[in-house]
């Protein structure tokens, strides 16, 4: 099925009166954050304020990106920051943008569990999506919540060339973003009809999106030089170590006793979905048993009569606890901040909505 046709076969799930009431959840987020930032007495996102302003700044006096100004974030956010600075409404257009962004997540939720069969799970975990955000810090100047929609872009598409340059879009904004190609991958070879069209189809995968990063480095390269470019290059796809060692104090491995507590810290403010999402991850783990379980009681969450989800198939909640886990690598490099937790939010709330349906479903 291509991308638009599953757009289509997604419209009854996201009737307009559904999206519009997305779309007022997340512009009030944005809406509350710059209150919040003007006579609230928040300060702006210490990145933001501290790095991306005297970054943009200093590239629009003629300074050039990467070679004499540095910032670990790739080109595509970089540039994304400079069409914004460039408005001389730096906070407030940067929030309309985000919100945008979380909007466009939360449909794409809906759309990936509809074309799994699940859309009643999707409309759940898109209102939590942006219920999460409003908790988090989802809508601090960030990256993070314009990955969300390569990613999502990435798990929905068929065509190769569509799923590895949206990846490669995400791992643009934000470097983490490529701990989800296992999962995009893993979706293909579920779907898989011959090993023959695997290979084609992973290696059209690979080829696209090398060929986005590419061109992404060499404008860099066009525009401020070619030593901005090996910089640029080196600096955001190959800091890791340098940064881990930096924060190792703050990280998993560093101080292992403050991690459970900062996590709980926070998480606190969406501990129900949070729990929710638990909970659907044991069924997940659960399912690779079903084998030996009466048939009644393996799977009991009502699918909607299409799509590829079915009423023992746990493949898609197993997949999405995997990008949950692989994206919370973010959080263990760093304990306690809360904006990485915005990176995974998507897949927590689609946990949570089968953790919550499964309660509803078999109860009923």
């Amino acid at each position: 099925m291509s991308f638009r046709e599953t757009f289509l076969q997604a419209r009854k799930a996201l009737s307009a009166r559904f999206v519009a009431g997305l779309a007022t959840l997340s512009f009030v987020g944005a809406i509350i954050q710059h209150l919040q930032l003007t006579i609230g007495g928040d300060s702006l996102f210490y990145d933001a304020r501290e790095v991306w302003q005297p970054l943009a700044s200093e590239v629009f006096g003629g300074a050039a990106l990467y070679a004499t100004v540095w910032d670990n974030k790739p080109p595509l956010f970089q540039v994304l920051n400079l069409i914004v600075a460039a408005t001389d409404a730096y906070v407030s257009v940067f929030l309309i943008a985000i919100a945008f962004a979380n909007l466009a997540t939360a449909v794409l939720i809906v759309v990936l569990c509809d074309r799994e069969g699940y859309a009643r799970v999707g409309r759940l975990a898109a209102l939590l999506f942006l219920a999460m955000c409003l908790a988090l810090p989802g809508y601090q100047i960030n990256p993070r919540q314009f990955a969300n929609v390569g990613i999502l872009i990435a798990l929905i598409a068929t065509r190769p060339a569509v799923a590895g340059g949206a990846v490669a879009v995400a791992g643009l904004l934000t470097q983490f973003s490529v701990l989800a190609i296992p999962v995009v991958v893993w979706r293909r070879w579920r779907a898989r009809t011959t090993v023959r069209s695997d290979e084609r189809w992973l290696f059209r995968f690979i080829a696209t999106g090398l060929a986005v990063v590419a061109v992404a480095y060499l404008a860099v390269g066009a525009v401020w030089g070619t030593d901005a470019m090996v910089a640029g290059f080196k600096d955001t796809f190959f800091p890791l170590s340098d940064y881990m060692e930096k924060k190792a104090d703050e990280s998993l491995w560093g101080d292992p006793s403050m991690w459970p507590q900062a996590m709980l810290i926070g998480l606190g403010p969406v501990f129900v979905p949070a729990a929710l999402a638990i909970y659907g991850g044991v069924l997940s783990a659960a399912s690779l048993v079903r084998r030996v379980l009466p048939p009644e009681t393996a799977a009991p969450i009502r699918t909607d009569g299409h799509g590829r989800g079915g009423s023992h198939d746990y493949a898609f909640i197993r997949q999405m606890g995997a990008l949950a886990v692989l994206l919370s690598f973010q959080s263990m490099i760093r304990v306690g901040s809360g904006i990485y937790f915005i990176a995974y939010a998507p897949f927590v709330a689609i946990l949570a909505a089968f953790g919550a349906l499964y309660l509803v479903d078999s109860s009923g």
